[in-house]
Parts: structure tokens; C-alpha cells; sequence
């Protein structure tokens, strides 16, 4: 089992605390979202969609999203756009994906497992508003200081006007899967 394996990971690496290798686990998650938020400009409920499969190669399947339901909770249901595309990442992201997976779900070989859980001896995923939180923790970590607005959306907007910088707003509008190039351009 996964916590067994952890545990003993744990034991040798820090002493055997259980709350230190659950901040090891969530500081790679961290440095996991932002790699994949500024890379590919994802939305929260698609970041909290994502799952240990999703990756093949570079490419990233994006086919699904968490999402607030009617009737309260979290449902899982299709992107806001309706779209299902591959998005492709830099070799750097794609190995330090895959590390994490090796490191802390090495059960998923035989399974899919929600990429973002609370910890790794779990399969129940974040919310979305957990996944947009752990970024702005990340900054306000790096250096108090500086006030930072890091939310997921605003990576968004920065990974699309960076693009747009390039010149070619139908990439651009590919890259973020909107509809509608006009939506693109507000960005």
C-alpha cells in the first residue's frame, strides 16, 4: 500500500513524522500546479480534474473539470469550453509529473488516480478552491514582502498575453481552448 511504502520513505527521510512528508507531498504538488498553470494556462476546475493518466508524453489530455454542482458539493463534467484537447508541455514538466506519480502513487500503473488529492493514501480529489489556493500559499511562502496576486487565473491572463506577445492569436486561442477569438483578445 501507498501510505505503507510513504511511511517508510518518511521514517528514513525525517524521522518517521507523518505531517513531514504530507508538507513534502504538498509542496510537490505546488511546484507541480504552477509548472502546469504557467505552461498551459489552465483553468482551476481543469487543474483539479487532471488525473495520473492525462499525461502522454509531453502531450496533457484536457477532457475534464471539477466544478460547484447545483444542489452544493463538487461534480466532475466537461471543461467550461466543452473542448477536449491536448495541450503540450516542456520536457522539464512532463519528467517532474511523472516523478511525482513514481514517488507518490506508484499504484497508478495499474490504475488512474486524481492527480491533486489532500494526501497521497487518498483518490478523493481537491476542490477547486483548494487547487486555486495552493499557489498564493507557494508565493506567500517564497517572500512575504511582496504582495503577489498568483491565483490561478491570473497565471491565465499572463500566459495569454505572453503568447499573444509572439503574434498569433489563433494559437493563443488554442492554447486556452476558448470559443470565440473576441474572448481571447480580452485577455
Amino acid at each position: 500500500m501507498v501510505g505503507h511504502w510513504l511511511a517508510e520513505q518518511a521514517e528514513r527521510d525525517w524521522g518517521g513524522s507523518r505531517g513531514s512528508w504530507l508538507r513534502w507531498f504538498r509542496a510537490e504538488q505546488r511546484c507541480l500546479q504552477v509548472l502546469l498553470l504557467a505552461e498551459s494556462g489552465l483553468r482551476r476546475g481543469e487543474l483539479a480534474g487532471l488525473r495520473t493518466d492525462d499525461l502522454c508524453g509531453q502531450g496533457l489530455w484536457v477532457e475534464r473539470a471539477r466544478k460547484p454542482g447545483r444542489c452544493g458539493g463538487v461534480i466532475t463534467g466537461a471543461t467550461k469550453s466543452y473542448r477536449h484537447d491536448r495541450l503540450s508541455l516542456s520536457r522539464a514538466t512532463a519528467l517532474y509529473w511523472r516523478q511525482h506519480i513514481r514517488t507518490w502513487y506508484p499504484d497508478s500503473l495499474d490504475r488512474a488516480r486524481w492527480l491533486f488529492c489532500a494526501t497521497p493514501d487518498t483518490d478523493v480529489p481537491l476542490v477547486p478552491g483548494t487547487v486555486a489556493a495552493r499557489p498564493v500559499f507557494l508565493a506567500n511562502h517564497v517572500d512575504r514582502r511582496i504582495a503577489i496576486d498568483v491565483a490561478p487565473h491570473r497565471i491565465r491572463h499572463t500566459v495569454a498575453c505572453v503568447l499573444t506577445g509572439w503574434g498569433d492569436p489563433g494559437a493563443v486561442q488554442r492554447r486556452l481552448r476558448h470559443r470565440r477569438l473576441g474572448t481571447t483578445m480580452v485577455h
